[in-house]
């Protein structure tokens, strides 16, 4: 499974000046690292593995408190985001659902702004989330897929 598309997301997301960006390129490698997760389980089966697949990050709350972001309930990175997920949806879908209809996101109030920037400290939950993915892959799939790949190396030039 290359991870070639998560590098590219963080490379928009750490070069890009907007942290509703940020948030929403945090929330997007989050969402795939579970898209990995699902097609990892799948191949353990296929490939009759017993090694463990990683679990959720924790996450820090200690960190989170000093942000200034909730943190009663949230355990993983999965808390967090899905936390995060209105402020994901208001920038991504521009209208939030609510009980007394459809919202718009309004980023010109500062309130708001302070919350997009706390969320976009999250990326590096996402980051250790497909990390571990990434690490796991190595490990225990690569080679299941690299049989028979001969490796661009000095020896096999013609």
């Amino acid at each position: 499974m290359p991870f070639a598309p998560y590098e590219a997301i963080f490379r928009e997301a750490i070069t890009s000046a907007s942290p509703f960006y940020r948030l929403l390129c945090a929330c997007r490698v989050y969402e795939g690292s579970n898209t990995v997760r699902r097609w990892m389980k799948e191949q353990r089966t296929r490939f009759n593995l017993t090694a463990a697949q990683p679990k959720d990050p924790n996450v820090d709350t200690s960190e989170l408190e000093q942000m200034g972001l909730f943190c009663s309930e949230i355990r993983r990175a999965g808390d967090l985001f899905e936390k995060l997920r209105d402020y994901r949806n208001g920038i991504a879908h521009f209208l939030i659902e609510g009980k007394q209809g459809d919202t718009h996101m309004y980023i010109a109030d500062s309130n708001i702004q302070h919350q997009y920037f706390l969320g976009a400290a999250v990326l590096r939950y996402a980051r250790t989330a497909i990390d571990a993915l990434r690490q796991y892959y190595s490990l225990n799939l690569e080679q299941h897929f690299m049989r028979g790949a001969i490796l661009p190396m000095p020896e096999h030039r013609l």
